[in-house]
């Protein structure tokens, strides 16, 4: 590879960071829908969904009682919407990210440097409460199907946007083509939400940089080739 080919990959992998990190901060909402939604998620981070009060959202957002309910059908579908935010957070950036350096990858090295560089904002401290809120929405939805049937619906859409990713670089020889591409696509949304259990663990504290190597190496062995 020469010098300037691998520089201009380091320039996209940082580019790619610099878009993660931003959207994992996102810029306030200025539509009706999301001023409404942003309360109600804030409402819930204060108190949890019971504290949620049509009202109050209503005076939070700047909006009237009618306005929320012209985008929400009630109070319900509002805390549903409101979850399924919680749930997703950078998740979209990220799987977008993803699948653009894997449909962009023309070595193996490509795709691990690339999710190597993508792990390193995934792990980030930045991102443990967008872990600790995936965590509680899924555990929500334990015991309310209406949510369970939204963030399933959102998952499937992230696993298959990763899957087709994953299919084409496996056509292209650079993933293993023994392994199932939907295996591998939920093993890449796992990796970062299975983070939290270290989040959870203060008295054990893990060392990221030691984290990201054993996950280097998961990474290899799903290249067809790592050292091309």
């Amino acid at each position: 590879m020469s010098g300037r080919r691998g520089g201009s990959r380091h320039v996209a992998w940082c580019a790619m960071l610099t878009v993660m990190t931003a959207t994992s901060h996102p810029a306030p909402a200025d539509s009706t829908r999301a001023r409404i939604l942003e309360a109600t998620v804030a409402a819930i981070e204060r108190g949890g969904v019971d504290s949620v009060r049509v009202l109050e959202i209503a005076a939070a957002a700047d909006v009237t009682t009618g306005a929320i309910y012209h985008h929400f059908t009630n109070r319900r579908t509002l805390v549903v919407a409101a979850q399924v935010e919680r749930f997703t957070a950078a998740v979209p950036a990220d799987v977008g990210a993803i699948a653009s350096l894997l449909e962009r990858a023309t070595s193996a090295a490509d795709i691990h440097n690339g999710l190597m560089a993508v792990a390193q904002v995934a792990f980030h401290d930045d991102r443990a409460q967008n872990r600790r809120r995936r965590a509680e929405v899924v555990a929500a939805a334990g015991v309310d199907a209406a949510l369970a049937e939204a963030i399933s619906a959102q998952q499937h859409s992230f696993i298959a946007t990763l899957q087709a990713a994953v299919e084409s670089t496996q056509h292209r020889q650079l993933f293993r083509a023994d392994l199932d591409a939907h295996a591998i696509a939920l093993l890449m949304m796992v990796l970062p939400f299975g983070f939290r259990l270290a989040d959870v663990d203060d008295q054990h504290p893990i060392d990221v940089a030691k984290w990201c190597d054993v996950v280097s190496g998961v990474v290899r062995s799903l290249l067809d080739d790592p050292r091309r």
